[in-house]
């Protein structure tokens, strides 16, 4: 029942249930009336189907009486006064029906537990599915809570509350566990290679013909695209300095992603340059964490990669600009990165959520900006940098060596020790030949 980011479910024999799909359509129209983005409801539903597919396999449930109540199970809030009930009676009934609740409730836990324990998720991971879990206990009880005088609102429900008690025991703090979220680099650019594939798509691929994609979800899967290609086709930046990119800014107090050339500390603009096709994009840094240290901040031309496809990268950055950035002419500001609903400049936080997100769709890990980055000091070890290529690395991501070396760099002991073999070899050859 585990489905792919584009709702393919995973296990060819499986399939959804006519039931199942009604709570699919009821939990999205639901979701949408609170002004919920569709691809958070997406990764919601594919936790849900994540854990519906763990119930079939684990817990023996046929697919065909699989549904959202498998996971949060329904069960009445509050009895209705009968005349025939005397009030004693009456309050007999519902102290029942709380102590059905508890015992139903402690039953979902119980399962969700089990889940956690038999499966690898980290504790970012873990805290997501549990809030979606929560979202999905509003829904499955919004109608008794309407009608219960006994339940004010959600956070009286005994689900909920052992669900946020759960939240809050998970340890908050993910730099102690970052080894693991983080996935092989190469691993990554796959990740970064299903992205830009969505943002060329035209079509969806539909069981018979094909639909066109509107404007609106082109756009978001190119802005989808650009944050995590901006996060690893250069070193990776800190999510406050990425989010401050204004375009082409002529006003030095700003941050900028400028088109032009770097000769001599001095910067030529496109349409001021001779040959103004061999212009490139270049990052101008003058407010960021480490300035006081590192001073104001140009980096090296980004690269123009070409990919598999023979597409350029600055081919999608274009298309951002001309096309798709401001698609219904709301855009009002002039930074490069937006949010994609409200159209206004993305912050630090939204970076965050938007980086890790797309990952967890793909890796079911929740890799963020700073994982990122320590992922790519690790793969720069990994691959025998020298000292100098180290330096300049760490300069890009403005910090030093010993910060790469201490902080970011996740290389196992035998991984460190792996370039002193050959010179090891090498020191011994006079008595190996």
């Amino acid at each position: 029942m585990a489905t792919k980011s584009a709702g393919e479910l995973v296990f060819k024999e499986d399939y959804i249930n006519e039931m199942l799909n009604l709570d699919i359509r009821m939990y999205k129209k639901f979701r949408k009336s609170f002004n919920i983005s569709d691809s958070t409801i997406d990764m919601e539903i594919q936790n849900f189907m994540r854990l519906l597919g763990w119930f079939h396999r684990v817990k023996n449930i046929p697919l065909e009486n699989l549904r959202f109540t498998s996971l949060i199970y329904y069960y009445p809030l509050y009895s209705c006064f009968e005349e025939s009930l005397d009030i004693e009676e009456f309050d007999k009934k519902n102290l029942y029906l709380r102590r059905i609740a508890f015992e139903k409730s402690s039953t979902n836990i119980n399962a969700i537990e089990e889940f956690f324990e038999n499966n690898s998720n980290n504790n970012r991971s873990k805290e997501l599915i549990l809030l979606h879990l929560i979202n999905l206990s509003k829904f499955i009880f919004k109608n008794e809570i309407a009608r219960s005088p006994d339940f004010q609102d959600y956070s009286d429900l005994f689900i909920i509350r052992k669900l946020r008690k759960i939240v809050r025991e998970i340890p908050k703090h993910p730099t102690k566990d970052i080894s693991e979220k983080i996935i092989p680099w190469c691993e990554a650019l796959e990740v970064l290679e299903i992205l830009r594939h969505n943002a060329s798509a035209t079509h969806t691929k539909k069981a018979v013909g094909k639909k066109k994609i509107t404007l609106r979800i082109k756009s978001r899967n190119l802005l989808y695209f650009l944050c995590v290609a901006f996060s690893m086709l250069i070193p990776p930046d800190r999510p406050d300095a990425l989010v401050s990119l204004q375009i082409n800014s002529q006003d030095k107090k700003n941050n900028s992603l400028l088109l032009g050339i770097l000769k001599n500390g001095k910067f030529t603009f496109k349409e001021n340059m001779d040959n103004p096709e061999d212009a490139k994009w270049y990052i101008h840094l003058v407010k960021y964490k480490t300035k006081k240290t590192y001073g104001e901040y140009w980096s090296l031309p980004i690269p123009n990669i070409k990919f598999r496809d023979g597409k350029l990268f600055y081919d999608y950055i274009e298309d951002w600009l001309k096309n798709k950035r401001n698609y219904n002419n709301e855009c009002n500001h002039n930074y490069f990165f937006r949010r994609q609903i409200d159209l206004e400049p993305m912050t630090p936080s939204d970076w965050y959520t938007m980086i890790s997100t797309r990952f967890i769709n793909y890796t079911f890990k929740a890799i963020d900006s700073t994982t990122l980055r320590h992922m790519y000091v690790t793969e720069l070890r990994n691959r025998g940098a020298t000292d100098a290529e180290k330096i300049a690395a760490a300069y890009a991501m403005h910090h030093s060596l010993e910060i790469a070396n201490n902080v970011y760099n996740e290389q196992e002991q035998y991984e460190i020790m792996i370039p002193s073999e050959n010179k090891h070899m090498e020191i011994l050859s006079h008595i190996l030949e």
